[in-house]
């Protein structure tokens, strides 16, 4: 598990290059001056981060015979393999698309966290937890992708983690190795940055990708606001 004192030294060696993350833009109008598309129809999903932190270790005690408690934490993260549809054999946090216009972002969230992992979060908890919004568009595809994001932390709150028939959850004890290389590119910057930041972070992403997404996983352009 990653030690949550150590956020800082965090390198992801498995980050995609930088040849594959695209040209980055200093302002969201210069993004959308290059890849602004008229008439773009957006969907609209939710995408869960799931972290466990813990303490690294018990209470010790002293040769006087003092008990010091543990203050260090450890930190892991849950991600699931895709199993079948868009992404198919990639990594990924969890979540997916809205049932109707009247489910809201906070509901759609925590459904789709109970179903693709059997872990329940209560709908203020949920609520707490957004942290941005990242939106992809395409080279090939006139459509909009806009995706409401959401970091929860279990602090150790234990549970029975099960899959379903589109995804299988993982554990990855060490963060730093995330399978970043197998994983969409954009994971490469906003959830590199999420998990590194010893602060709460809010991340609002645009993301254009290359044609042919899966395949290519390759971003063209981009900007975040963090």
């Amino acid at each position: 598990m990653k030690n949550n004192n150590q956020t800082s030294q965090l390198t992801f060696p498995q980050r995609l290059s930088d040849s594959r993350l695209g040209k980055k833009y200093d302002s969201l109008d210069d993004f959308h001056q290059t890849v602004y598309r008229r008439g773009r129809q957006s969907k609209e999903y939710t995408l869960i981060v799931v972290t466990d932190t813990q303490k690294s270790s018990p209470p010790e005690k002293t040769n006087g015979g003092h008990e010091v408690k543990a203050t260090a934490t450890n930190q892991r993260i849950l991600l699931g393999m895709k199993n079948r549809g868009f992404g198919k054999g990639m990594y990924n946090s969890f979540g997916g698309k809205f049932l109707n216009a009247e489910e809201t972002v906070e509901a759609c969230a925590c459904r789709e966290l109970i179903e693709e992992t059997n872990i329940k979060i209560q709908s203020d908890e949920m609520t707490r937890s957004k942290v941005g919004i990242q939106r992809y568009t395409f080279e090939n595809d006139p459509a909009e992708m806009i995706m409401h994001v959401f970091y929860i932390d279990l602090k150790g709150r234990s549970y029975n983690v099960i899959g379903c028939d589109e995804i299988t959850p993982q554990w990855y004890d060490d963060i730093n190795k995330i399978p970043l290389d197998n994983m969409f590119a954009d994971d490469s910057l906003w959830l590199t940055a999420l998990l590194s930041s010893p602060v709460p972070l809010k991340i609002y992403g645009s993301y254009h990708f290359k044609e042919n997404c899966q395949q290519t996983n390759t971003i063209l352009h981009y900007y975040m606001d963090v």
